[in-house]
């Protein structure tokens, strides 16, 4: 691949953080693709401006326009997989491909509490329990720290 057919990508953060999530992901890209991570209203640069959904999905158009290479790569985690899932039904021209992590297409779970609720514990469910050996792929090894390896359990 050529720095000319090389897919732009647009990072969108989660919940509570920050453009400032993906820092690793683009210093470990930026010499081979047109990269950004942005900051959603209400975090990062945008922490004064109110959060608004219709306001993410302009966020992140800007976003793509500014790498002037055409539709991009739209990776999402959390509340950015929330407004990048968004952007993509609202704005598919500027799509060439969606990542959601962690994101969800609605606003309330299975229970029915919102974004703006709490659920009971009771009603989490809980993180499978054998740990990660290693990262295999070699776009994971480049954008992710090196690997725990864990003792083999008996």
């Amino acid at each position: 691949m050529t720095a000319a057919d090389a897919v732009p990508i647009v990072f969108v953060h989660g919940t509570r953080l920050s453009a400032g999530q993906w820092s690793m992901q683009l210093a470990a890209l930026q010499d081979e693709f047109p990269v950004v991570a942005i900051d959603l209203p209400g975090h990062g640069e945008r922490s004064a401006q109110p959060w608004s959904l219709s306001t993410s999905t302009e966020i992140i158009a800007s976003a793509v326009d500014s790498l002037d290479r055409g539709p991009a790569l739209v990776v999402g985690h959390s509340l950015g997989g929330y407004a990048s899932l968004a952007f993509a039904r609202r704005r598919p021209e500027h799509l060439r491909g969606l990542i959601l992590a962690g994101a969800s297409a609605g606003t309330r779970g299975p229970s029915g509490h919102g974004l703006e609720g709490r659920w009971p514990a009771s009603e989490l469910r809980t993180a499978p329990t054998a740990p990660i050996r290693t990262l295999s792929s070699a776009p994971a090894r480049r954008t992710s720290p090196a690997p725990i390896r864990m003792p083999a359990s008996n």
